[in-house]
């Protein structure tokens, strides 16, 4: 069991598209070989997109969007220019989580294609279009989105609003790395 538990590590970990920083940096912290002993490593050595990235490929895809939705909500400043835009996003991820259908999930890729999927709700709202249904327009054979694509868009909406508070940018990938760990993991805030 323990070394399906390593594998199953190691394939997160490859999954995540770490920076070769970080790569290195897990292979030499070898006293919590878990994943949320990678997340603390990560974070203690100031790689806070690194351990964003591999926190968010280790939940299941509807997790990360819920997670991201919540994440994003609560760190939306309502000063920020886009701040409207990413509140419509963020309401169509969770419409689609709420209740998911193609209907809700076209609305959502629709709005992020039509906003060329710039700022954080494009990435959301991209994330739930993304979930499931066809990347093809409708009336056309079935494309199936690759898994990859909500991960790398919930990964861009954590990302796209915490560098847009430069000042902040670590405060906000820890709080969002944090919030994706079990509570007794020791990931701290």
């Amino acid at each position: 069991m323990v070394g399906q538990e390593s594998e199953s590590l190691k394939a997160q970990v490859q999954a995540a598209g770490l920076s070769r920083h970080a790569r290195a940096q897990l292979q030499v912290q070898s006293a919590d070989p878990t994943l949320e002993g990678h997340v603390r490593a990560l974070l203690a050595a100031g790689l806070g997109e690194d351990a964003l990235r591999l926190a968010a490929r280790s939940l299941p895809r509807k997790f990360a969007l819920a997670w991201a939705c919540d994440n994003i909500k609560r760190a939306l400043q309502p000063t920020s220019d886009t701040f409207e835009l990413d509140r419509a996003g963020v309401a169509l991820a969770e419409g689609w989580l709420a209740s998911p259908s193609e209907r809700q999930r076209r609305m959502a890729l629709e709005f992020a294609e039509r906003n060329e999927f710039v700022g954080t709700g494009s990435w959301l709202a991209a994330a739930a279009g993304w979930m499931e249904g066809s990347l093809a327009p409708e009336g056309y054979a079935e494309v199936p989105p690759p898994a990859h694509l909500v991960y790398d868009a919930v990964i861009a909406a954590h990302l796209t609003l915490a560098a847009a508070d430069a000042a902040r940018l670590p405060e906000l990938l820890q709080r969002f790395v944090t919030s994706a760990m079990p509570a007794d993991a020791g990931v701290e805030a």
